[in-house]
């Protein structure tokens, strides 16, 4: 018994996809890959140079002077202040200021170049005040 005829153009075709869809993969495979990739594509891009601003500078605006004086004592080498109760020796450091001087009712303090006379009779602004707003009178009621 024979197929019939219309059975072989099917079966033709047939053999023909199956044949296609075989040897097209293989040939994908077998080619060379024409681009590689050459960077990390999970790496975080360099940030963009930045452009010097005219008359911005890159150092760090360092905090103005804050503390007050409470006490002297000159003794040379050995002088010491006391700051907002902080006691503070000659060479050292206090809120980034070095003291370099002991007077009889003053200190001097020096930080990055700029160099600060702190004294006893500053005018000191009462509690809940800031410093540049010391009222002119301050009632107790």
């Amino acid at each position: 018994m024979s197929a019939p005829r219309h059975a072989t153009p099917v079966l033709f075709s047939l053999l023909v996809t199956v044949l296609v869809l075989t040897l097209v993969p293989m040939r994908v495979l077998a080619a060379e890959p024409t681009a590689s990739l050459n960077v990390d594509p999970f790496a975080r891009p360099a940030p963009a140079p930045r452009e010097p601003v005219a008359g911005v500078s890159d150092a760090p605006v360092l905090p103005p002077w804050q503390g007050r004086l409470l006490m002297t004592l000159r003794a040379g080498e050995d002088s010491l202040v006391n700051v907002d109760g902080q006691i503070v020796a000659l060479g050292e450091r206090y809120r980034g200021f070095e003291l370099v001087g002991v007077g009889e009712r003053t200190a001097r303090f020096v930080r990055a170049g700029e160099e600060i006379e702190v004294s006893l009779d500053d005018p000191v602004a009462p509690l809940g005040f800031a410093e540049t707003e010391v009222p002119n009178h301050v009632s107790p009621y």
